[in-house]
């Protein structure tokens, strides 16, 4: 992927990096904490992506699992692949594909639906693309915490998009 911003690429492997912070807001004083700490995870994703995105399976807490899903390989190619990032453990898991690869969507936990057990809800993926500069898409699917899987939903978006928000 292209550098943000016109920044330098960290490597992914590098156990250093610069972060540079400023504000136009003389009300802000320095020194701030910004990251107190980094801490490593016990192992790397699966696989190496970027446009993806990463939501919550339990709104509201800061120790539930977050999904990952979808984004686009170094050859800008859309994938359909998700894993599950576990803040406790410190750990990424392979759970099931979606069912169309896609990056550049939005995800959104579907908080206001309650969940059938448990605590984890429902999360839908809206729109994307299917290769990074290609035609958006319309569709949508829904992730099942409970059973792992990924569903379409029978409903489409009546104008396609990507690289949009999603708000519930």
């Amino acid at each position: 992927p292209k550098a943000p911003w016109g920044r330098k690429v960290t490597n992914p492997k590098s156990s250093t990096c610069e972060l540079v912070v400023s504000w136009h807001d003389a009300k802000i004083k320095y020194p701030i904490t910004v990251d107190p700490t980094w801490e490593s995870t016990e192992n790397t994703m699966f696989t190496e992506r970027y446009k993806h995105t990463a939501t919550r399976l339990t709104p509201g807490s800061n120790f539930g699992k977050i999904l990952i899903a979808g984004g686009y390989n170094n050859s800008g190619t859309s994938l359909n692949s998700a894993e599950i990032y576990d803040p406790l453990s410190k750990t990424f898991a392979i759970t099931s594909s979606m069912q169309t690869a896609r990056g550049g969507h939005t995800a959104a936990s579907l908080d206001t639906i309650p969940p059938s057990s448990g605590t984890m809800v429902p999360i839908a993926f809206i729109g994307g693309r299917v290769s990074d500069g290609s035609v958006p898409l319309t569709s949508i699917e829904v992730y099942n915490p409970e059973t792992g899987l990924f569903v379409t939903d029978t409903v489409v978006l009546s104008l396609a998009r990507s690289n949009h928000t999603a708000t519930l």
